[in-house]
């Protein structure tokens, strides 16, 4: 058994390795590039660039440094995702009140057992919750609601909102490492992979949840 899940494990790194390499590529191509071009310029005895190439030529290159600075946080946070909890303990009050600070403007409500605390800490709970919100929002939603019940020995809270829903060919791949639908917008299509990464690393776990409008998820967190 322990056989197996080293070589899951193994499986799992080779892959996201490749993913992650193939994702690096695109940007650091396009920086270096644009700098080549911009050095060749400077070096050149006439302009070769006019003004308004050189602008667009930096403003790619901050664009893809943007981007794998992104990439990076997304690291960061799934290597915290990852590591094992360690007596956490939050309450959901307190954890809706941070997400709704994070989106001040948005329409944000949450209802039920909101002085229940789970076995989470707050900073990776708002991990997950933060970008459920925020791939809702870059998806039209205006709206976003969470409601929170006991169960068992759990704590469910369904996170739903009234944005574009989810295609059925989709469906199967959102959780997946490195899928976006918004890649030209920036997307890195690793904020779901993080939020179920939090979840199963706590003993609990994420699921696309039935609804007919928008989209909903539900996530069972550990009671404290």
């Amino acid at each position: 058994g322990m056989a197996e899940q080293l070589s899951r494990r193994s499986d799992y790194i080779a892959t996201f390795s490749a993913h992650l390499t193939h994702e690096l590529k695109s940007p650091l191509t396009s920086i270096k590039g644009a700098a080549e071009l911009l050095l060749e310029s400077l070096q050149a005895h006439t302009a070769t660039l006019t003004r308004m190439e050189q602008k667009s030529f930096v403003s790619n290159i901050l664009g893809d440094a943007e981007r794998l600075e992104t990439m990076t946080q997304r690291l960061r946070e799934l290597a915290r995702a990852e590591s094992a909890p360690q007596n956490e303990r939050s309450e959901i009050g307190v954890i809706v009140s941070g997400l709704k600070s994070r989106f001040p403007i948005r329409a944000i409500d949450a209802s039920g057992c909101l002085d229940r605390s789970i076995g989470m800490s707050a900073e990776k709970a708002l991990i997950v919750l933060t970008h459920l919100s925020d791939n809702a929002i870059r998806h039209n939603a205006r709206h976003i609601r969470l409601e929170a019940a006991e169960d068992d020995a759990a704590i469910r809270i369904t996170l739903s909102n009234d944005g574009d829903p989810i295609s059925a060919a989709n469906r199967d791949r959102i959780f997946d490492a490195f899928f976006t639908t918004r890649r030209d917008t920036g997307g890195t299509g690793m904020g779901l992979a993080i939020v179920r990464a939090i979840m199963t690393s706590h003993g609990g776990s994420i699921e696309l949840a039935p609804t007919e409008q928008g989209a909903a998820f539900e996530l069972r967190f550990p009671a404290a």
